[in-house]
């Protein structure tokens, strides 16, 4: 015999302890029973048995080969030098569901969330998450049914400068996907109400004025014009902090149609669109009084279709 003899470690096999669907496969995790293992080969099961996925020296192995929809068995050995220790024969069973890759969050004209989603294979319904203004926890607040849809509606009332994130989970039967922690989200702002009027510059310029109020949580906001007859908007100001714009850039007789949108970096609101024709300013051409009153005559204006005539007595400032 060989007294020298031959050096032999036994290692048991590894604890499992989890498998399941992960960011980009099947995670496992297990536990070490020997505290001697230098590293661990990670398998699955197939029609001819057990195939070796990889080897890895922590206590966790992520199947990025893994299918969505398809369940695998998992086992692992722990290897020490040359020795390759037992294993559970059993192993470990999940249904890999992939993670949804998110698209959107966009507001409706009913001021109403679409949240988007890629469809995953396997999936027969999906969970919805919802955050609001950073809070700490996800709650759930809707289950789509359907695997092929991709969408929701959150009709919860939304806040002016509140921001919503959303993250989305795909569930089929008892197996669930991963989630992107992350999440997407979008600052919902509310949609400017504009008034107009045509001003007189001091420079005797026809100016259209723009007004609206202040919008909670806009940096900014752009104003947008539209001639009669076109189709398109046109950007005539952005990054605008006050809540007024004087465009001087408008014809008489001619209408226009504006709308205001308020920024807050990536977000920006809906909006209302309201017209005007945009008129100078009549100029007095001639007060006679005559045995029936006061004539007046004034230059007549492009594009105007009816006039109106102020009076004020004599020391009294007040404007039309």
């Amino acid at each position: 015999y060989n007294s020298d003899g031959i050096d032999f470690n036994y290692l048991r096999a590894p604890i499992l302890k989890k498998a399941y669907s992960y960011t980009d496969g099947v995670k496992i995790t297990w536990k070490d029973a020997n505290d001697e293992a230098e590293k661990y080969y990670v398998y699955r099961k197939t029609s001819s048995g057990w195939k070796k996925l990889g080897s890895t020296t922590k206590k966790y192995y992520t199947d990025k080969t893994a299918t969505s929809g398809k369940t695998y068995t998992y086992t692992v050995k722990p290897v020490s030098k040359n020795n390759i220790g037992s294993y559970n024969s059993k192993g470990i069973t999940e249904k890999y569901i992939a993670m949804p890759k998110l698209g959107t969050v966009t507001f409706d004209s009913s001021n109403r969330a679409k949240v988007t989603w890629n469809a995953v294979s396997g999936a027969d319904s999906y969970k919805v998450y919802r955050k609001i203004n950073g809070a700490d926890e996800w709650t759930e607040i809707a289950v789509v049914k359907g695997g092929s849809k991709t969408s929701y509606l959150d009709k919860v009332s939304k806040k002016s400068g509140y921001t919503y994130q959303y993250t989305i989970k795909a569930i089929d039967g008892d197996a669930t996907s991963y989630y992107n922690k992350t999440g997407i989200k979008n600052m919902y702002l509310s949609k400017p109400s504009a008034k107009l009027s045509n001003i007189i510059a001091e420079d005797g310029v026809l100016n259209v004025k723009i007004t609206w109020k202040a919008i909670n949580g806009a940096e900014s906001y752009k104003v947008l014009r539209q001639v009669d007859g076109e189709s398109s908007w046109t950007t005539i100001a952005e990054n605008l902090t006050e809540t007024s714009f004087y465009d001087a850039t408008v014809q008489n007789g001619v209408k226009y149609r504006y709308a205001v949108r308020a920024v807050n970096g990536e977000a920006i609101s809906r909006y209302n669109s309201i017209y005007i024709v945009a008129l100078n300013r009549p100029a007095m051409e001639s007060v006679e009084v005559t045995d029936s009153g006061v004539a007046l005559g004034w230059t007549a204006i492009e594009g105007a279709d009816t006039y109106y005539i102020y009076r004020r007595a004599e020391n009294d400032a007040s404007q039309p």
